[in-house]
């Protein structure tokens, strides 16, 4: 299948990741995510900053509901978010920031 990524709608986005083996290897791409989104960059002649909460769902190989799989990871960003924001959580536990 390979990596995708898609905006779901609005600020939202949405990164399938196909072969990550650990939930540390997860919250290592997230952490990646997270820092390369706050890169600045230029727009309108002022420098701009964005930040993500980052929501992290896993599930076995395989994995038969992709649903089920987006509402965990949805729930795990709203976490994230409620954390003070600029972090990852994986959805029934590990966090980083």
């Amino acid at each position: 299948m390979g990596d995708s990524a898609a905006r779901v709608g609005g600020d939202e986005f949405l990164v399938l990741l196909d072969d990550v083996a650990s939930s540390e290897a997860a919250l290592a791409v997230g952490v990646r995510l997270g820092e390369a989104l706050r890169e600045p960059y230029w727009l309108g002649g002022e420098s701009r900053v964005v930040s993500a909460s980052i929501g992290i769902s896993m599930g076995p190989e395989g994995q038969s509901d992709p649903d089920a799989m987006v509402a965990s990871a949805d729930t795990a960003m709203y976490e994230a978010k409620k954390s003070g924001r600029r972090e990852c959580v994986i959805f029934g536990g590990e966090r980083t920031n």
